[in-house]
């Protein structure tokens, strides 16, 4: 798997984004690797022969990565899961219509744009409530009523009272898309920083003529910032995985609307497919091959991880003992899926993934956190250029008591 894949599952277990981001740094730059060597070094007298210092760190990289499809889950769940805030279930969530908001005043109709947006104004609904928490119908008539009364904000897109909303927000849809893909925003940004970094950038510059930015700013100082956090609200339903164009609601199937622009989570894919580029971090490496060439810091840290596992009388902790060995694009085509058993050196390193993160205060518990240590472990964690930067801090390593489970089972288990 590659890293932005790890970030997906991450979330997917109900992990904090900004948790998730830092944390699969660390899993695919230091608590793998390590974790594999400190595998190696137990299940190996002779440490299998694993090289260190210059020799070691200017050593290629083995091209050979795999990457994730999950465990029984579709690789669209695993998408839905990469850029909502709140994970694969939002879509269930907003589709039941959380309908406080749009209630209040009726579900909107056609034709009552003008004064969905004046209501939407009135009760102050943008201040209190993020927009992917609006009604759909509601909040998309509000868009467009807008627009109608936009008092020249939205030159183009038709006449001021029929305004076409996808016109302007089809474009920043894939605006968003451009400013994840050019790193103007990491994978992990909130609607904040997404709507100070990327859009409202692209707002200030003319929208490529789509928009005025000086009647926006007047009419947005002597209204509490109306429009602009109504442009927002639709920057926090398009990062939430939900539709901000009429040709892509439910709502407005059938009505005309026909120019289509991909959801965030389907423009952004490919992000999830691990190629047969070269890693950076050595985690692919370990996993396939744990005599790999390895940088010194890196063993100095898996020979205390390992000294550490096999003096402590700790539990071992339970892993899945099958891993999804899954596609990988390259040059020629993309390899087909496997699932296949752990190694006794992926088991172990495993187990002693799982005992750090629970030392971490990150219990690896649950099914489908049993099954993604292992799939690491299997398949080490490929980073890309989207993927969170680099953790390397490997001092928490060589404390004692650095791993609380995992310890002399592991070790006996091994040599039975």
């Amino acid at each position: 798997m590659n890293d932005v894949m790890l970030f997906a599952r991450l979330k997917m277990l109900g992990m904090p984004e900004s948790q998730a981001w830092t944390t699969a740094a660390r899993i695919r730059d230091v608590l793998h690797p390590v974790a594999a060597v400190a595998a190696a070094k137990l299940l190996s007298p002779r440490g299998l022969g694993l090289m260190t210092g210059a020799q070691a760190q200017n050593a290629p990289q083995v091209a050979k990565s795999v990457s994730d499809i999950g465990t029984g889950a579709s690789l669209g769940a695993t998408v839905g899961s990469v850029f909502p805030v709140v994970g694969t279930a939002i879509g269930a969530a907003v589709g039941a219509a959380i309908g406080a908001i749009g209630s209040l005043f009726g579900p909107a109709k056609e034709g009552q744009a003008a004064d969905t947006w004046d209501n939407m104004v009135q009760e102050g609904y943008l201040g209190k409530t993020l927009g992917r928490n609006f009604d759909e119908r509601y909040f998309a008539e509000a868009m467009k009523g807008a627009m109608d009364k936009g008092n020249n904000v939205w030159p183009q897109c038709g006449a001021d009272g029929y305004k076409n909303p996808d016109c302007f927000y089809g474009p920043l849809s894939q605006t968003i898309v451009q400013g994840y893909l050019t790193k103007k925003v990491p994978l992990s940004a909130t609607t904040a920083q997404v709507m100070s970094s990327v859009v409202n950038p692209w707002l200030q510059s003319g929208a490529a003529g789509l928009f005025k930015w000086a009647p926006y700013a007047a009419e947005n100082a002597i209204n509490a910032n109306q429009q602009g956090l109504l442009v927002q609200g639709a920057v926090d339903r398009y990062l939430a995985g939900l539709p901000i164009v009429r040709s892509g609601m439910s709502e407005y199937a059938g009505q005309g609307y026909t120019v289509m622009y991909p959801l965030l989570n389907a423009a952004l894919a490919p992000l999830l497919q691990t190629t047969a580029a070269p890693s950076k971090s050595p985690s692919v490496a370990l996993a396939q091959a744990p005599a790999a060439k390895i940088p010194a810091p890196i063993a100095a840290a898996a020979s205390s991880v390992a000294a550490q596992v096999a003096a402590s009388p700790a539990p071992l902790p339970a892993v899945a003992p099958v891993a999804v060995i899954s596609s990988v694009a390259t040059p020629v085509g993309v390899t087909p899926a496997t699932v296949a058993p752990l190694t006794t050196q992926q088991a172990t390193t495993a187990s002693i993934m799982s005992s750090t993160l629970g030392s971490d205060g990150i219990n690896m518990v649950s099914p489908a956190a049993q099954q993604l240590v292992s799939d690491v472990a299997a398949n080490g964690v490929q980073q890309t250029a989207l993927g969170p930067p680099s953790a390397d801090d490997l001092s928490e390593w060589i404390l004692p008591g650095a791993l609380i489970a995992g310890a002399l089972l592991i070790y006996l288990a091994m040599k039975k």
